[in-house]
């Protein structure tokens, strides 16, 4: 589900050729639904044609496909997900990115994720307010001079907090959208081990960048979020051991 929000996203901006993607996707039957959910979300040639790269890097959530091949579950996934599609072809992305400073998902994905199950995970969401107090006390006054990483960052709230306070600097010191675009991919990262989360925070992030690649279509991006563990170290390359 909200990797067909992002896609939505990116049609809404006019980063592809699609009018509209759920629009385009929920009219299709049988193995071609199959073969666009596979082929444009899991495999991610959606967001990569539009230039958004490392947005589905994970394939955990693609296990519907597979259930999709077997004959016996085929048409229960398929209503499935045409039930999905129609119940988002209600509502409006454009409401989406008018909210690009806010974490729009959080609540969304608290309600996924039963709160038993996120506690046990130690998974504690900052509210808005927290946030704004946190980021005022680490006395930062210029944002475009620094790096940012929140190594467990969620669904985003303290990475979009951050992207705000440096689009209005940005916007003070006369910067332009691709410069604003560019700093903010390079300088403001996150990383969770939880891959749900991970991916609501890219849905996040794009929508909080959505008007600066509105205005500088054709520039390729990644994402700057990783599926990673903070705590543990990356491991060495056993082809560079020896």
């Amino acid at each position: 589900m909200i990797k067909i929000l992002g896609a939505e996203v990116v049609a809404e901006h006019a980063l592809t050729t699609y009018k509209g993607f759920i629009r385009e996707t929920v009219s299709l039957d049988g193995q071609l639904l199959i073969d666009r959910m596979e082929y444009e979300i899991e495999q991610g040639n959606f967001f990569s044609g539009a230039g958004i790269n490392g947005f589905g890097e994970e394939v955990i959530f693609s296990w519907y496909l597979d259930v999709a091949r077997l004959k016996q579950h085929q048409a229960k996934i398929i209503d499935g997900l045409k039930g999905i599609l129609l119940s988002f072809s209600m509502y409006r992305a454009d409401k989406l990115t008018s909210a690009r400073s806010k974490d729009v998902l959080k609540s969304f994905y608290q309600d996924l994720v039963p709160n038993e199950l996120r506690k046990s995970l130690g998974e504690f969401y900052t509210p808005e307010w927290l946030v704004e107090v946190t980021l005022d006390r680490i006395n930062v006054k210029n944002f475009l001079t620094q790096r940012f990483l929140d190594p467990t960052c969620g669904s985003a709230s303290f990475l979009l907090a951050l992207i705000r306070k440096i689009k209005i600097q940005a916007t003070d010191d006369g910067w332009g959208d691709l410069e604003v675009l560019k700093h903010i991919i390079n300088n403001v990262w996150g990383f969770d081990l939880n891959p749900l989360a991970v991916q609501t925070a890219r849905v996040n992030i794009l929508i909080a960048i959505s008007d600066l690649l509105d205005n500088n279509k054709g520039t390729d991006i990644e994402i700057p979020i990783l599926l990673a563990d903070a705590v543990y170290s990356p491991a060495r390359n056993p082809k560079k051991m020896n």
